[in-house]
């Protein structure tokens, strides 16, 4: 009861503030900088770099993808940090790092890796799905299939049916004679 009590009472996750994105790649704000960096093909991930600079102390940092939180994280003064943000294809995604409850970076960045997400017009999906592989694995399944079928029968049979019929020595406590 207190743990659905306690779980009743946490705070959601965080959601991404309201800021309008902007296509700049590198702007400070507390010494702490950050670039992020282009979509890379074929792995489908932009690189964020989050530099702190020689303040002397660590600072934070938070990046968000998608709208939706990523990850925080205190630099070390005067360390950077490298970050790998996946990416959908053909699909633009916001990336936003705030350090100080103000926007250091934030940018929009799409995989056009391989072929779009859309297909091209008059392509559409084929009509039927193509065959990947033997017709005797087929077969080789369904025979299985039935051989595990005439097993489980004769094993309902000889060990469940056939002892409790009476008919054999063995099946009944006294021996019958006829």
């Amino acid at each position: 009861m207190l743990f659905a009590l306690a779980l009743f009472w946490l705070p959601g996750p965080p959601v991404m503030p309201a800021v309008t994105p902007s296509s700049t790649s590198s702007v400070s704000a507390s010494a702490v900088t950050a670039t992020i960096g282009q979509a890379r093909c074929p792995w489908r991930y932009a690189e964020v770099t989050v530099h702190n600079g020689d303040t002397g102390q660590g600072r934070s940092y938070t990046l968000y993808t998608g709208g939706l939180f990523l990850r925080t994280e205190i630099i070390p003064p005067g360390a950077e940090v490298h970050n790998e943000v996946s990416l959908a294809r053909g699909v633009p995604t916001a990336i936003k790092v705030v350090a100080a409850n103000r926007t250091v970076a934030a940018a929009t960045r799409t995989a056009g890796c391989g072929p779009a997400a859309a297909p091209a017009p008059g392509t559409g999906r084929p009509r039927k799905l193509p065959l990947t592989g033997s017709r005797a694995a087929g077969t080789a399944l369904g025979a299985t299939g039935l051989a595990t079928v005439v097993a489980g029968a004769l094993l309902l049979f000889y060990a469940f049916l056939w002892p409790r019929s009476g008919c054999g020595d063995w099946a009944s406590p006294v021996r019958r004679t006829r």
